[in-house]
């Protein structure tokens, strides 16, 4: 017969109940309810386990200059393990493959396109692509993910 510990009582265990909700939490939504080869799914677990290892254990400042949060990745590989791109890695040209950010579908469902066309702003920068897919749409590089290197 299982026994589960209360949720918000960490010396009962309810720290590490609150850990299995959220991985529980995350496969749900990556996977859903497609099936996936083994390989796949110890990506998912290991993209999974950056996650909760990048979570802060410490105070988070509100001012910049303060010490970052201390992370449990910190202890085990001497930084935090998730961190924001400092500087843009990837621009788009036209031609390239490029995998379509949708929130309504998990990340294996999305749709794959080939940019036809990039639009800059005035500082030179690419803010958005016409993508051909079934149909051709007109997306923000924040929701196109290059699949050529």
């Amino acid at each position: 017969m299982w026994k589960y510990i209360v949720e918000k009582g960490a010396w009962w265990g309810g720290f590490w109940e609150r850990h299995f909700r959220t991985i529980k939490t995350c496969l749900q939504k990556i996977i859903g309810c497609s099936s996936l080869s083994l390989n796949e799914l110890e990506t998912v677990f290991i993209e999974i386990e950056a996650m909760i290892n990048s979570r802060p254990i410490t105070y988070i400042y509100d001012d910049p200059s303060e010490p970052s949060p201390l992370t449990p990745a910190h202890f085990l590989i001497g930084s935090m393990n998730i961190c924001p791109p400092t500087k843009v890695t990837c621009q788009f040209k036209v031609d390239d493959v490029v995998l379509i950010h949708d929130d309504r579908f998990p990340r294996n469902l999305w749709s794959m396109g080939k940019i036809i066309e990039s639009y800059t702003g005035r500082d030179g920068k690419i803010y958005s692509c016409l993508v051909k897919t079934k149909n051709v749409i007109r997306r923000p590089v924040q929701l196109l993910y290059n699949l050529e290197v």
